[in-house]
């Protein structure tokens, strides 16, 4: 019996495959264009399921008034955000690389508090 992939993995693979269908045009692929895709909603919804708040807070924000994990970290902070524009742009992208980087990104111990304010410096 075949392994099936986590749920997460499986919907960044399906969010790299519709990205080629995708307008190439820069303003159509920016993170704030790719945040607004109906798709990206499974994206998010799947990182909501592996990586809880409780156990990742690096990765939520509040929206609404609810704790949802936030786009821009997803997308920036990721390289998703990247992956996803050579994609719709044509380029060869190792997709399953993606995927897994993602995961990895998402479901790693989220860095300590104490660590992020040691790491901070003013602007």
């Amino acid at each position: 019996m075949e392994d099936t992939p986590p749920p997460l993995r499986q919907a960044v693979l399906a969010w790299l495959e519709q990205a080629r269908d995708l307008p190439s045009i820069p303003q159509a692929i920016t993170d704030v264009a790719l945040s607004t895709q109906p798709e990206f909603d499974a994206v998010i919804n799947a990182v909501a399921g592996a990586a809880p708040k409780s156990e990742h807070r690096d990765l939520y924000g509040k929206a609404d008034g609810d704790w949802a994990p936030r786009w821009s970290t997803l997308l920036s902070g990721s390289g998703l955000g990247d992956a996803t524009r050579l994609v719709a742009q044509g380029a060869m992208v190792p997709v399953e690389e993606v995927a897994d980087s993602f995961v990895a990104f998402c479901t790693a111990p989220a860095p300590a508090v104490e660590d992020a304010v040691a790491d901070w410096r003013p602007p």
